[in-house]
C-alpha cells in the first residue's frame, strides 16, 4: 500500500464519506476504498447509475440473463489484476495468475 498516492479530496468527496459508516470511511482513509475486509461484499457493476424508475425493469433484465448461471456454482480458475491508467480510463489487464494445480508434469 505504500505506492499508492494519497487520495485526493476530489476522490474522497466522490464516495461520500457523510454516507459512509464509521468503519467504511476508517478504510476509505486508509486504504483509498470503503469496502475492503469485513464491509467488502463481491459485486459486478453492470450498468451505470439507475434511477428508481428504471431499477424493476433493469433488475428483471438481469435476473433473466443471469438466473441460469446463478443456479449453479461458479468456479474460479484465475485472478486478474486490472489497472485504470487515469480516472475513466478503460481497465486493462496487468497480469493473469491461474489458481489451482498445473497439468501433472511426466518425468523420465
Amino acid at each position: 500500500d505504500s505506492f499508492r498516492a494519497p487520495l485526493t479530496e476530489a476522490e474522497i468527496e466522490r464516495r461520500s464519506p457523510d454516507a459512509l459508516k464509521p468503519d467504511e470511511f476508517r478504510n476509505l482513509c486508509q486504504w483509498g476504498y470503503p469496502y475492503v475486509f469485513d464491509t467488502f461484499r463481491f459485486h459486478m457493476t453492470l450498468s451505470g447509475r439507475v434511477g428508481p424508475e428504471e431499477s424493476p425493469r433493469l433488475r428483471a433484465a438481469i435476473d433473466g440473463l443471469f438466473a441460469d448461471a446463478l443456479r449453479q456454482p461458479v468456479p474460479v480458475d484465475a485472478l486478474t489484476l486490472f489497472v485504470e491508467s487515469e480516472p475513466g480510463a478503460p481497465f486493462m489487464v496487468l497480469s493473469h495468475h491461474a489458481l489451482g494445480r498445473g497439468p501433472a508434469r511426466k518425468t523420465a
